[in-house]
C-alpha cells in the first residue's frame, strides 16, 4: 500500500476506537429507564471501516483498473454515507418515567412527549417507531428493555386518554403510501438502475474496444439495393443482396466514410468483402462489422466502431447518474417512511395523492 493509504487507514482505525470507547462509556452510565442502541452502533462502525478499506484499496488499483475509481469507490463511498447515517440514526437514546418521555440524538438534542402526545406507532422486526404529531421517535433494539418500553406506552397512553394507540399498517412504508407495493416496486426499480449504472463501468471496456476479427465471419457479396432505416436516434444502411436470407445491417450509419459511394456500388455487380455476426435476436439482419469493395476501398471497418477514448467520460457520467438514482431512491423511501418531517406541499409533489399520511 501507498503511505498516504496507510495514513488514512490509521486515522479512520483511531477515530473508530475513540468513537467506540465514548459509547463503551455511555453504555456503561446508562440509566436504568434508558433504552439505548449502543451495541448497534458499534456495529454501523465497524462496517464503516471496512466501507473505508473498500475506498482506500479502489483508490490503490485505480492505476491497473479504472473501474476500481468510477465502480468499486464509488459504490464503497455510497455505502459509508449509508452506514453513517444508519449511526446516526441507532445513536439515539431513550429516557421514559411515569408521565412521558425524551428521546436524546447523538449531539445531546432531546425532544420532551407525554404519553398522551403519541398519535401513532408501529414496529417492523428490530425497528421502533413512536409518533407524536408531526415528529416521531425511531430506535433500533431487540432487548427486553425496549420491548417493555414499547408495552409501556401503550399502556400509559391509554391509562392518560382511554383510547387505544392507532397502530398503522405493518409495511415497509409505515402505513403512509395508499399502494405501498407499487411504490416500493418503483422504488426498487430505481435502485437497480442506479445500481446497474454504478457498476457499467466494469463492462464499459469490452462494450467501447472494436470488435476482435477473429470472432467475425466473412463473405463475398454483391448487393442489388439498400435503405437507411432510423432506429431510436440512429440511422441504420440495411443492404440486400438476392441471394441472401437476410439483410446485411451497419451499426450506424455515420461510421460508413463514403455513404453515397457505397449506395452507388449497390448495383448487383460489385463485389464486396464483408465481415459480418450472424443474424441476432433484435433486429431482422446480419450486422456489419466491415465492408470494402474489389478495388480495395474501405467504407466500413471494426476500427470504426472503436470508442475507448470515450472510456473515462462515459465512466463518470454513469457512476454520477447511478448514485443520483440511488440516492433520489433512498430519498423516496426516507421521504415515505417519515412523511411528518417533510413539507405537505413537498409530499403532494413526489407521491401526489398516494400518501396518505
Amino acid at each position: 500500500m501507498k503511505i498516504s493509504v496507510l495514513i488514512a487507514f490509521g486515522i479512520v482505525l483511531v477515530l473508530n476506537i475513540f468513537l467506540f470507547q465514548v459509547l463503551r462509556k455511555k453504555a456503561k452510565t446508562a440509566l436504568e429507564n434508558e433504552i439505548c442502541c449502543y451495541p448497534v452502533s458499534v456495529s454501523a462502525l465497524i462496517c464503516f471501516l471496512y466501507s473505508i478499506v473498500l475506498i482506500m484499496l479502489g483508490y490503490e488499483a485505480a492505476s491497473s483498473a479504472i473501474w476500481s475509481v468510477f465502480g468499486g469507490v464509488s459504490l464503497a463511498a455510497f455505502l459509508a454515507l449509508f452506514i453513517l447515517f444508519f449511526f446516526w440514526m441507532a445513536i439515539n437514546s431513550i429516557v421514559y418515567d411515569e408521565n412521558g418521555f425524551y428521546s436524546r440524538d447523538f449531539w445531546g438534542r432531546t425532544q420532551e412527549f407525554l404519553y398522551s402526545d403519541v398519535t401513532g406507532f408501529n414496529n417492523k422486526g428490530d425497528e421502533y417507531v413512536i409518533r407524536c404529531g408531526k415528529k416521531s421517535v425511531s430506535y433500533f433494539s431487540n432487548s427486553n428493555a425496549a420491548k417493555e418500553f414499547y408495552k409501556i406506552v401503550k399502556e400509559k397512553y391509554f391509562e392518560q386518554t382511554g383510547k387505544t394507540v392507532p397502530e398503522k399498517p405493518d409495511d415497509i412504508f409505515r402505513g403512509n403510501l395508499k399502494n405501498p407495493k407499487e411504490q416500493g416496486i418503483a422504488m426498487i426499480i430505481l435502485l437497480v438502475l442506479g445500481t446497474g449504472l454504478l457498476f457499467a463501468p466494469i463492462f464499459l471496456p469490452s462494450l467501447l474496444s472494436p470488435p476482435d476479427e477473429s470472432e467475425l465471419f466473412s463473405k463475398e457479396l454483391t448487393f442489388s439495393s439498400f435503405e437507411t432505416i432510423k432506429e431510436k436516434t440512429t440511422k441504420h444502411l440495411y443492404l440486400y443482396s438476392d441471394n441472401e436470407e437476410y439483410a446485411y445491417s451497419t451499426k450506424s450509419e455515420r461510421f460508413i466514410s463514403d455513404i453515397n459511394r457505397l449506395m452507388e456500388k449497390c448495383d448487383g455487380e460489385t463485389v464486396f468483402s464483408v465481415l459480418y455476426k450472424p443474424k441476432i435476436f433484435f433486429r431482422n439482419a446480419n450486422v456489419v462489422y466491415g465492408i470494402s469493395d474489389e478495388s480495395g476501398f474501405v467504407y466500413y471497418s471494426p476500427e470504426n466502431l472503436d470508442r475507448t477514448e470515450d472510456l473515462e467520460e462515459l465512466s463518470v457520467m454513469s457512476v454520477c447518474f447511478g448514485a443520483i438514482l440511488i440516492g433520489f431512491s433512498g430519498f423516496l423511501f426516507y421521504t415515505a417512511r417519515n412523511p411528518g418531517k417533510f413539507s405537505k406541499k413537498l409530499l403532494e409533489f413526489i407521491f401526489g395523492d398516494e400518501i396518505s399520511a
